[in-house]
């Protein structure tokens, strides 16, 4: 019998996007998926096959790129902590 669902690893292997990033495309909503109950931190994806063809058209990053990407993206989240963080000081400076 063919398999209907695929877990992100396999996806990944067929689709040749890294694992994390369909991880991603699964909690974002992008990929369809199924979510079972996992360990301690972590629910498992299970992706329908069909989905396989979602990204067919368009291209994917290179690991130098998609590397660059995930980097710009931890700078990013970092400067808006720090402007988080900055709104709480003023915001307590004023509740005072």
């Amino acid at each position: 019998m063919d398999k209907v669902f695929l877990t992100p690893e396999e996806y990944s292997k067929r689709s040749g996007l890294k694992v994390d990033h369909v991880r991603w495309l699964c909690r974002t909503g992008q990929l369809e998926n199924i979510r079972t109950e996992g360990g301690a931190q972590y629910s498992h994806y299970k992706i329908p096959i069909r989905e396989l063809t979602k990204f067919e058209d368009q291209k994917s990053l290179d690991n130098g790129s998609y590397e660059a990407l995930l980097k710009e993206n931890e700078r990013l989240r970092t400067i808006l902590n720090m402007i988080v963080k900055m709104i709480e000081q003023i915001d307590g400076g004023i509740a005072k």
